[in-house]
């Protein structure tokens, strides 16, 4: 018939266009025939259906459109929109791979790729670490480097002269670069107004075990030395364990350490242990280098009653007490963190006796 031939034709352009994914039921087919067969009836009837059919196909596209999945969601996934970026810039922001290179019989690793490379290791949020930057046929004598986020934020670490070849890169230069916030960040060596390249990097909350595996135990070991005059009040054997809340570090080397400790004396009673002087508080670190390590150089502990929280805000940044908050907002998970703290200390007691 020459209703299921149109039928058929309007199909055929409706699934090569955007009104693909629109499911056309056996309900609207029905309603079509009749609209068509009824249009033969006069001339100016006819004329008034096909306005009404060209209608429903018009309202059909409009509502292909609206119910379409969007070309950021389809085609970007669910990475977030920065600012000044178009969609396709918006794609490219993955981290860069890391890949190995060869100069003179020695293996080297780095994010990116020519012109501009850069050798480091992971990021993670407000540490900072010595970079290496490779650059091939640099324009200038020197290049500033800053970087962008995903979510829009820009540091500019400044501007650096450049120094001579390194592996098979004309040029290089050394920084240590601390990005504050886990996002995709990208870094980005320019000269003047004239780009040279950039590369993108993940940059991880929290921190690395590495970072975990040096911290923790200088830390305690500083709580529980027997020669430090301000925990001396506990008496020995004194124990220590912490929980890491925030580490800062704008200097490769140089610390802030956030932490929630608790310092106590044990005694065992009856075979169970006792706590019999110690305190549980959040305090800060300060660890520089020293020799072939580290060491931790100053503390600072809260003050008491109406001054506790106020002393809080001088000794915490914002995001990190915002941090302490979420890891004691309610009195269960605050007195199951001393508890995991106390089971810590515990341990080491058994260890010794």
């Amino acid at each position: 018939m020459d209703v299921d031939r149109r039928l058929k034709e309007w199909k055929e352009s409706a699934d090569s266009g955007v009104l693909r994914d629109l499911s056309f039921t056996p309900q609207m087919e029905q309603n079509v025939k009749h609209r068509v067969a009824d249009s033969r009836k006069s001339p100016s009837l006819r004329r008034a259906q096909r306005w009404m059919v060209g209608l429903a196909i018009a309202a059909c596209t409009v509502f292909a459109f609206v119910n379409l999945p969007s070309l950021s969601e389809d085609r970007l996934g669910a990475g977030r929109e920065t600012d000044g970026w178009s969609g396709q810039e918006a794609a490219e922001w993955q981290p860069s791979p890391i890949a190995t290179g060869h100069y003179q019989g020695e293996a080297f690793s780095y994010w990116g790729e020519k012109p501009v490379r850069m050798i480091a290791g992971h990021f993670y949020e407000d540490q900072a670490q010595k970079t290496v930057w490779l650059l091939n046929q640099p324009p200038s004598s020197s290049v500033q480097i800053h970087a962008v986020s995903q979510q829009g934020e820009r540091i500019d670490f400044g501007s650096f002269d450049l120094k001579g070849p390194l592996y098979d890169a004309d040029s290089h230069i050394t920084l240590d670069i601390a990005l504050p916030s886990p996002d995709i960040w990208k870094l980005e060596a320019s000269s003047g107004e004239q780009p040279v390249g950039h590369l993108f990097v993940e940059v991880k909350p929290g921190f690395s075990d590495a970072t975990i595996s040096i911290v923790e135990p200088l830390i305690t070991q500083y709580l529980e030395d027997e020669n430090h005059a301000d925990f001396s009040w506990i008496g020995q054997p004194r124990h220590a364990s912490i929980r890491l809340i925030g580490i800062e570090s704008k200097k490769t080397g140089y610390k802030t350490v956030y932490a929630w400790g608790l310092v106590e004396r044990l005694v065992r009673h009856d075979d169970k242990w006792e706590n019999e002087s110690g305190f549980s508080a959040p305090m800060t670190f300060t660890i520089e280098p020293a020799g072939h390590g580290y060491q931790v150089t100053g503390h600072q502990i809260p003050k008491d009653g109406t001054l506790y929280w106020p002393s809080i805000e001088q000794m915490y940044p914002s995001k990190y007490r915002q941090k302490l908050k979420e890891l004691t907002a309610t009195p269960e998970e605050h007195n199951q963190m001393i508890d995991d703290l106390h089971a810590r200390n515990q341990a080491k007691a058994e260890q010794v006796e």
